[in-house]
């Protein structure tokens, strides 16, 4: 990792192309990579961890950003073909497979070829084990599936030493070409072209649905959706996603064929009765109001109905329809409850039962008070917008535009019961528990105080004691 982090320093001034740059990287970072696994068993689990190491190295050299990945219709396959690159399972098999041939050329006074029958003996001389693969279980594994890709079926397991030394090792080299092209072909499976060709996409669907079916039961719903309907359901069956579905064919499965029945007949009449009722409404018009949602209906029902004087109060001149009887507030009592929700003590005091061993932040606080009439999507201070008032109030409680001093009473709100530590912040001189905690604070003290105005060592605002 550090070899490839002081070359990937190093390769931009050179202005070499993508499989230049490939290849240097292949004769460096890859060569200390797989020192010495030509003779020895990598792991699964390491090889998962060279290959996420090895997908980096070559997004490195390209500049391809992984977030980006989906929008440019690429792969992590598709990444290393570009870059001239092998996954690091070809090049540990091709290194032992090569390193084999290399052996069985040698004189056969040599330790390295005595070696090697003590790692190759036949497999009926051990019996069947369920430990770690061995070096010789993996060497025999790894010459079959080479074998096998060759078409080579004559006795091999006792002519390969011979086929290693023909022609000086020509044939032993062709035979390790057939392996690896035929990996890379499995390999290329995994680009974008070859995972999005109509074929690839029917045989996922249908491996999708008997995964489905095998699992649960499930068969295939409407065209065109990722649900599934449920096969011990009554003619309409329940259409829903695959996770919810299992958990409700457990229970299906076992019900009476009388309840199924009465499900069904309760599904149909839903599906009637919604169906009529979309008829007889139509398109909404443009100046239509928007659906309510279910817990807005469910809120809706359960509301009384307001007076004829409320009624009339609401639409008359600068009044609504939309407006309800409990939220219309006066600007007496608005300032009033704003008032008593900033009460610090009363902030900290709701906030220590609630979370007693919680250090409290400045997002657990009241939202500042906006301008009357202002757009809840709309942050009053930096002026962005939102798509729900929920994110427009967490936006707002920390918005780098917020006045420093309002920003810094709300630090020593939270900050409270550390007012008299010995660990102060260089700027404002709020207090901290500890040192970790002062350092996050300082830095964007500095510059919302720049921002306003003022001397970073000056003790201006220093007194604001967090009451409101």
């Amino acid at each position: 990792r550090n070899l490839w982090l002081s070359i990937n320093r190093q390769l931009p001034r050179f202005g070499l192309r993508l499989k230049d740059r490939g290849s240097v990287v292949k004769a460096t970072v890859l060569r200390c990579l797989l020192y010495a696994t030509e003779s020895r068993v990598v792991s699964r689990k390491t090889l998962r961890a060279w290959q996420v190491f090895w997908n980096r190295v070559a997004r490195g050299i390209s500049g391809q950003r992984l977030r980006e990945m989906e929008a440019e219709h690429v792969t992590q396959q598709d990444i290393l073909a570009k870059c001239g690159f092998d996954r690091i399972e070809l090049y540990v098999g091709m290194g032992q497979l090569r390193y084999l041939g290399h052996v069985a050329r040698m004189p056969a006074d040599r330790l390295e070829r005595v070696l090697l029958h003590s790692w190759l003996n036949k497999e009926v001389e051990y019996q069947a084990s369920r430990g770690a693969t061995s070096t010789r279980r993996h060497m025999w594994a790894l010459m079959k599936e080479m074998m096998t890709a060759a078409k080579v079926s004559n006795d091999w397991e006792n002519q390969w030493m011979l086929m290693a030394a023909e022609e000086g090792g020509a044939r032993w080299n062709s035979l390790i070409r057939s392996w690896a092209q035929m990996k890379r072909t499995e390999f290329d499976k995994d680009s974008w072209q070859a995972r999005r060709h109509p074929r690839a996409m029917q045989a996922k669907l249908a491996s999708a649905q008997t995964r489905a079916f095998n699992l649960c039961g499930a068969l295939p719903g409407p065209e065109g959706s990722k649900k599934y309907v449920c096969s011990y359901c009554v003619d309409p069956p329940v259409c829903m996603q695959l996770r919810s579905l299992k958990k409700h064919a457990e229970v299906c499965k076992n019900l009476p064929l009388s309840v199924k029945e009465r499900q069904a007949a309760a599904r149909k009449l839903q599906k009637e009765t919604g169906n009529q009722a979309a008829a007889s409404s139509g398109a909404p018009g443009p100046g239509d109001a928007p659906p309510l949602s279910s817990t807005r209906r469910r809120l809706e029902g359960k509301r009384p109905a307001p007076s004829g004087a409320a009624v009339a109060s609401s639409a008359g001149p600068g009044g609504s329809q939309r407006q309800r009887q409990g939220c219309q507030w006066s600007e007496e009592h608005r300032a009033q409850r704003f008032k008593a929700e900033w009460d610090p003590a009363a902030i900290r005091a709701a906030y220590k039962r609630r979370f007693p061993l919680r250090q409290m932040s400045i997002t657990d606080l009241p939202s500042p008070k906006p301008p009357d009439g202002h757009d809840r999507l709309t942050c009053f201070m930096c002026a962005l917008s939102f798509p729900t008032t929920t994110k427009c109030t967490q936006h707002t409680l920390a918005c780098p535009r917020m006045p420093y001093d309002e920003w810094l009473r709300r630090i020593r709100v939270c900050q409270w019961d550390s007012k008299d530590a010995e660990h102060r912040c260089p700027h404002c001189g709020t207090g901290f528990s500890t040192p970790k905690a002062k350092g996050p604070h300082s830095v964007p003290c500095a510059k919302r105080r720049q921002a306003a105005g003022l001397s970073l060592n000056s003790r201006e605002l220093h007194d604001i004691d967090g009451a409101v």
